[in-house]
């Protein structure tokens, strides 16, 4: 069992990309994975380069934002929330210890 004030949950992100708006499983491309197990100085570094993909592919996943509000969205809500303004593209996460299994 996880103890939330010694230890927490380390997890996958995949960046997926539809051929269209209505996101059918089976059709998508794993364009980016990422993950948020990484040591202060790493973590900084894979988030910025999380956004940079993410926005280096904005047309392919139809993202309805601009950069400024992207990043304050994410600092907020996290990577997930991104999934509201993606007209072809979804972002999941998964447990890092089952995506291992």
């Amino acid at each position: 069992m996880l103890n939330k004030e010694t230890e927490s949950v380390k997890m996958v992100y995949l960046l997926k990309i539809f051929p269209s708006e209505h996101k059918v499983f089976g059709e998508e491309a794993i364009a980016y994975i990422f993950h948020d197990d990484a040591s202060d100085d790493e973590a900084e570094d894979i988030y910025e380069a999380a956004i940079d993909t993410i926005l280096g592919h904005s047309e392919e996943l139809g993202l309805t934002i601009g950069e400024d509000y992207l990043r304050r969205l994410v600092a907020r809500d996290g990577f997930l929330a991104l999934n509201a303004y993606m007209e072809f593209g979804l972002i999941e996460r998964y447990d890092a210890g089952i995506w291992q299994m």
